[in-house]
């Protein structure tokens, strides 16, 4: 860790800050603090995926210390997909429960509705990812996560809205 981070550690709980992302982990618990992203253009829906998961997902990614969720979801866009976002607009916030390759996640969630800047070229493409334009018919018959994502972006509300998805039902 650099020398201005701050790290915290005992009984197998983990706190860190600085450079690195925000995150508490415990045994096989973890909690996260992100943003994603919905990006609409000409009627489509821009997703991505890790090239080796079989769903696709919000861009998006944990904030580090002392950045805004703003400032966070316009370098995720940057590193993920190499554009810029002329406008940020939170859609929702969301307390998130899931499990995910065998660890439970508590993840405070919020989503922007944002409109890029200029076109996304190929080779700005983080190497892990894929990207895909679907249409909303397409959103049907694919799997997203979190799941609660494909409703909002078929219904699209206009308003802020505070949501909680509890996918473990005995979340401890």
């Amino acid at each position: 860790m650099a020398k201005d981070d701050i790290s915290f550690s005992k009984n197998e709980r983990e706190f860190k800050f600085g450079s690195k992302c925000i995150g508490i982990s415990s045994n096989k618990t973890k909690f996260n603090f992100r943003v994603a992203c919905i990006v609409e253009r000409d009627g489509q829906v821009l997703l991505h995926k890790q090239k080796k998961d079989d769903f696709w997902n919000l861009i998006g990614g944990r904030l580090k210390y002392c950045e805004t969720c703003e400032e966070a979801i316009r370098r995720e866009l940057k590193e993920e997909i190499g554009c810029e976002c002329k406008s940020a607009k939170i859609l929702r916030v969301c307390e998130n429960f899931f499990e995910f390759k065998g660890t439970r996640f508590h993840e405070m969630l919020v989503i922007f509705g944002i409109e890029l800047l200029g076109d996304i070229k190929k080779e700005n493409i983080e190497e892990k990812i894929e990207i895909k334009w679907f249409s909303k018919q397409e959103l049907e018959s694919i799997k997203i996560k979190p799941e609660f994502a494909k409703k909002m972006m078929l219904e699209k509300e206009e308003h802020l809205g505070w949501l909680v998805n509890d996918e473990i039902r005995s979340f401890v």
